[in-house]
């Protein structure tokens, strides 16, 4: 009985044993920390190094590229260039002249070298108080003057000059117009004012139609129509005459005498 006791006692101990050492949680491994040590070439500073030099843009042998095509340069027909080179046998010139901003009045006008004469038929008011009716061009300077010769009131001293603007009543001479062509085709032949003419049609640097009545003989037009946009312009000279035109005609000549003012 004793030993059964015995017995009995030592499982109950093994047991609380057993069960106590159960009960004991396994704690993680604690966690290794590494120490990193300086490597002996970290302090050492490296030298910079220099850029590579840039390399020249690869070379192609594929050909250049062809320019683009200009257009061909129209040349005239050896008979409208001998047509247009007849203008050099004009030395001076005088004509009655009308275009569509004087029409349907026409100016008697006379021209020499770089020189013009216009007489406007009537009083052309300049300023409130000032009148001209004769005008004196000078091409190559881009000046002119006028003066008042008329026995109207308004007219206070016909040897006043009087300073006017160049461009309102600069015109476009024949031999303005003939120089101006580079090309031309001829149309056909007529007669106008007595005079053979050659019909000359070309397209001026604006896209107008220009058809010019050039004198057969002196080269220069006797009319010149400018059509653009169906809008059509006419230029007349009429009454030409050739080589007759005097210095004297081309500037003011003092009147001696003052007029009997008209009222």
């Amino acid at each position: 009985m004793k030993k059964i006791v015995s017995i009995l006692a030592i499982l109950v101990i093994a047991m609380f044993v057993l069960s106590g050492c159960g009960s004991k949680e396994i704690s993680a491994p604690e966690e290794v920390k590494t120490v990193s040590h300086p490597s002996p070439t970290d302090d050492v500073k490296t030298a910079p190094q220099p850029e590579p030099e840039p390399q020249p843009a690869e070379q192609y042998n594929s050909a250049p590229e062809p320019e683009p095509e200009t257009a061909p340069v129209k040349e005239p027909s050896k008979k409208v260039k001998d047509l247009l080179s007849k203008h050099s046998r004009v030395k001076s010139l005088h004509y009655m002249y009308q275009d569509p901003l004087n029409y349907p009045a026409e100016w008697p006008t006379w021209i020499k070298d770089n020189k013009m004469h216009i007489d406007l038929r009537t009083l052309d008011q300049v300023n409130s108080d000032t009148y001209v009716n004769q005008v004196y061009l000078d091409k190559a300077s881009k000046t002119a003057v006028g003066y008042c010769e008329s026995n109207e009131f308004k007219c206070k001293d016909p040897n006043q000059a009087v300073k006017v603007k160049f461009a309102k009543y600069n015109r476009k001479s024949p031999i303005d117009w003939i120089e101006g062509v580079t090309y031309a085709e001829i149309e056909t032949t007529e007669t106008m004012q007595q005079r053979t003419v050659v019909r000359l049609a070309y397209t001026d640097d604006k896209g107008a139609k220009v058809v010019m009545w050039v004198d057969d003989y002196y080269g220069v037009p006797v009319k010149v129509e400018v059509t653009k946009d169906g809008d059509k312009k006419r230029y007349v000279f009429e009454d030409l005459a050739f080589n007759n035109v005097e210095d004297s005609d081309l500037k003011h000549q003092t009147i001696a005498e003052r007029y009997n003012v008209v009222q």
